[in-house]
């Protein structure tokens, strides 16, 4: 993942993560069978704990490949948005017959977008959220000493 990122290093964040999330699939494509296996192997309730321990330690390799450096709240965000994206990938991935395995590649490309498109939904939140509270620190009509009109 990292020489593969490391090629594409002047690309945006979402791209090199999409690259890293690809090479992984592709090195792990002699091996889709004992992938499966180990998804069922990791879903029984016994195995929950160390299945989840391997999959935060995967999503943490790509953000780091992907040279995310953070150590604040969005360290956790960004990998939990992440962990969900690559989960149900690798879903996609195991089922994928596509030539190239086009389907896979537009399934991540799409869940990446939807990311995107989170973040663009919380700046123009925030932007809303502060022109309100602009408004209301202005004085209003009450506290001009008037009454309210029953």
């Amino acid at each position: 993942m990292a020489e593969a990122v490391g090629e594409a290093s002047r690309s945006r964040l979402h791209e090199r993560v999409e690259i890293a999330v690809l090479a992984r699939l592709d090195a792990l494509l002699p091996y889709r069978e004992a992938v499966a296996r180990g998804v069922a192997f990791a879903a029984l309730p016994r195995n929950a704990g160390l299945g989840f321990a391997c999959h935060c330690r995967t999503v943490d390799r790509i953000w780091r490949a992907s040279g995310d450096r953070s150590h604040d709240f969005s360290f956790y965000t960004k990998r939990a948005l992440l962990a969900g994206i690559l989960a149900a990938t690798a879903l996609v991935w195991l089922e994928d017959r596509s030539e190239d395995g086009a389907v896979t590649r537009a399934f991540l490309r799409r869940r990446l977008a939807d990311v995107l498109l989170i973040r663009k939904l919380r700046a123009r939140a925030d932007r809303l959220s502060d022109s309100l509270s602009g408004l209301l620190r202005r004085p209003s009509v009450f506290s001009r000493g008037r009454r309210p009109v029953p």
